[in-house]
Formats: structure tokens, sequence, C-alpha cells
């Protein structure tokens, strides 16, 4: 329950552990990287258990490598009239293709709410801030 309402905070107490998705990364629309300039893998969920609706701070981890800082939104991206849902997680600091690849999203933190914005520049600082947050909870220097 504490899941479906976006409480990943105290579900990680309850569970011992952060709340998780698995899946493969797939190709999504090329709203993140062509469009906003912020590069997200678009994950294809294997879990049944969803999180509610909304922008989480987590930590994703690529089968075989390492942990990294990321942002997760889990919804419809209602800005670009998007009717799918989707997982798209931002890792900070990773650069290169996971396309096909496995990951783990480990939910850490409630953000905020997914938001309509007037503008694809709106939402693109939205995401700039929420990168912010996430990296000053990951213990980062933030730009």
């Amino acid at each position: 329950q504490l899941i479906r309402q976006g409480n990943v905070t105290a579900a990680k107490e309850l569970l011992g552990r952060p709340f998780a998705l698995i899946g493969t990364v797939v190709k999504g629309h090329g709203i993140g990287g062509k469009t906003l300039g912020i590069h997200t893998a678009n994950l294809k969920v294997e879990n049944e258990l969803l999180p509610a609706v909304g922008i989480y701070i987590t930590q994703t981890r690529i089968r075989g490598t390492k942990t990294w800082p990321s942002a997760t939104s889990v919804g419809y991206n209602p800005t670009f009239k998007n009717k799918e849902f989707s997982v798209e997680t931002h890792l900070i600091g990773f650069t290169g293709n996971l396309l096909g690849k496995q990951i783990e999203v480990e939910f850490l933190k409630w953000l905020r709410a997914e938001k309509n914005f007037s503008s694809a520049e709106e939402l693109a600082k939205a995401i700039q801030n929420d990168i912010v947050e996430t990296r000053k909870y990951h213990g980062l220097h933030t730009r």
C-alpha cells in the first residue's frame, strides 16, 4: 500500500531495503534526449507492483557494473500528451548505451507529483531541479 501511495521511504523501512523495479531498457520516444537534452533509460518493467505516478530520487544498478545515482519518472508524460505509461530514469554521470540491458531501479524518496508543463523548456527546468535535488540527496556536488 505504501508503494502504491508513493511513500517509498516508509516502505524501505518496513522492507529493510529499497523497493525496486527491474526491467530491460527499451527504445523510448526520443523526448528526453532529443527534445530536452536529458537522456533517460526507458524501462520495460517486469514487476507487477508499481509505485504511484510521480518523480522519485532513485539509484540504478546496471547488471554487471556499478550503481548510479538517478532521478526517475513514473507516469504518462502529460506535457507531451503521452497516454502510454512509462518508467524513465536519468542516471547521473552515466554515458553510454543501455538499450537491451537489464537494470534495477531502487526507489529512495518521493520528489514531486507529475505535472503538465506549458512548454518543453519549463519541463526541462523542472527536470534539472529534480537532478539537483537528487545530487544533493546522494551527497554529490550540484552544478
